[in-house]
């Protein structure tokens, strides 16, 4: 590559087919050589991006956007310009591309890392590993002709991620499967992206690309629009979708009305366990990620709603209780805080609170050997867009600058939003609103 400080360097690319109107206006135009009608699917499209970059692929359907990255891939080839890479490339372009569908889930991993350049030896190496983050159970033995579009998405965005390509190009793939999976998979692409890789993400959803790129570049009709700052694209081609033409103003802001949220919404009390053990939920019983030291750990949970109903859908300025039941512990532990995140389906924190960062602070508390403690975290659902969130808990030994974490679970409880706040391209002017918080410890 003429360039190492740079991934990839698309050079006035052109992608071009022919369109005929019937088989025998094929014929003709191919037997006599007539001139043929060309659909221009890329236009002289030129652009590098560096390494470690983050870009944010837009546009409408049939703008051109997939057409380009199966060019960068080589899955394509371009009619006229090049595409110099520099590194392995791995892509999601399409669910199942690249699978053997009679073959096994387990096969059809070592098909993949053999396309990806890995030595069979490499692959053993990386197997458990990409078994374990796709999460199929024993289906990872059949034929992926059985899979789900679900499954196909786990499987094939676990080879693509733990192979360790130097680029990943994923095309709309994540917006498949349950949202345990899709917040696991952006953990693992947030990681890949602080390793210094290069990411190529094309997503309808602006509040992905906005959250998670660098840049964006906006594609239509086979040329590029607008190629910079994330901002600035997202916010253009928001006005463009929405309007049919680029915003003239500099004003972003969106009032959003918060109707009659008072100032201390959010309410932790941990006690002994008072025998309300009913309609709890093993954590043990769960697909989520944990860790931690394990001192003491959440064992189960019940999220209700202000009359003591078991809830798993919410509107905003409800009041949920979230209660967790803790482990016995084995020895006397001191100082713990518990603090819990509301995310939504990009992982971003919404809502949050710790003992020690509240309003009055109830600050820490202690847990003698053997004792059970259950923690009863009590929260005003935000205005929000519609949508699935997730709660994450987690405890802690020390204070706030400096803790250890005991155990902290990654997307343990799911709630579905039905706010009403559901404009899908101004998903992305939703962020944290803090709340005022009190926390009781007793």
């Amino acid at each position: 590559m003429s360039n190492n400080f740079h991934s990839v360097i698309v050079n006035n690319v052109k992608k071009e087919y022919s369109v005929y109107n019937s088989v025998q206006d094929r014929f003709f135009k191919t037997i006599l050589k007539q001139k043929k009608n060309v659909f221009k699917a890329l236009d002289g499209v030129s652009f590098s991006i560096q390494k470690g970059q983050c870009i944010g692929f837009l546009g409408r359907n049939g703008a051109g956007k997939s057409t380009l990255l199966k060019v960068i891939t080589g899955v394509l080839r371009a009619t006229e310009g090049n595409v110099e890479s520099n590194g392995v490339i791995a892509s999601l372009l399409e669910l199942g591309a690249g699978f053997n569908p009679e073959m096994t889930g387990v096969e059809n991993i070592y098909l993949n890392g053999t396309l990806l350049g890995l030595s069979r030896k490499e692959i053993d190496a990386k197997k458990t590993e990409i078994i374990e983050f796709a999460d199929i159970g024993d289906f990872i033995n059949q034929p992926v002709k059985n899979y789900s579009s679900g499954m196909f998405a786990r499987l094939a965005f676990s080879v693509a991620i733990n192979v360790k390509p130097d680029i990943l190009i994923i095309d709309e793939v994540l917006s498949v499967g349950d949202i345990r999976f899709q917040q696991k998979s952006l953990r693992k692409l947030k990681q890949f992206k602080e390793d210094g890789k290069t990411i190529l993400f094309v997503s309808h959803d602006i509040g992905a690309v906005r959250s998670f790129c660098d840049r964006a570049i906006w594609i239509d009709a086979g040329k590029i629009k607008l190629d910079g700052d994330v901002e600035k694209v997202t916010k253009e081609y928001v006005s463009y979708m929405e309007y049919g033409e680029i915003s003239q103003s500099n004003d972003t802001t969106c009032k959003i009305n918060l109707l009659d949220i008072n100032d201390d919404e959010t309410e932790i009390t941990s006690s002994q366990d008072n025998g309300l053990t009913d309609t709890l939920i093993s954590v043990n019983d769960l697909n989520v990620d944990r860790f931690g030291s394990g001192e003491v750990l959440i064992e189960k949970f019940s999220l209700k709603d202000q009359d003591g109903n078991i809830v798993n859908s919410t509107r905003g300025g409800e009041k949920l209780t979230l209660a967790l039941h803790l482990s016995a512990a084995e020895r006397p532990i001191k100082n713990v805080i518990t603090g819990f995140i509301l995310k939504n389906k990009l992982g971003q924190h919404v809502l949050g609170t710790n003992s020690l960062c509240t309003e009055p602070a109830s600050g820490s508390f202690d847990i003698a050997t053997g004792e059970r403690k259950v923690i009863y975290i009590s929260f005003t659902m935000p205005y929000l867009q519609n949508g699935e969130y997730t709660i994450s808990p987690a405890l802690a030994i020390g204070d706030q600058d400096e803790h250890t974490q005991v155990d902290w679970v990654h997307d343990l409880c799911l709630i579905t939003n039905h706010t009403g706040l559901n404009d899908q391209f101004n998903s992305y002017i939703f962020s944290s609103i803090n709340f005022g918080t009190t926390i009781v410890v007793s």
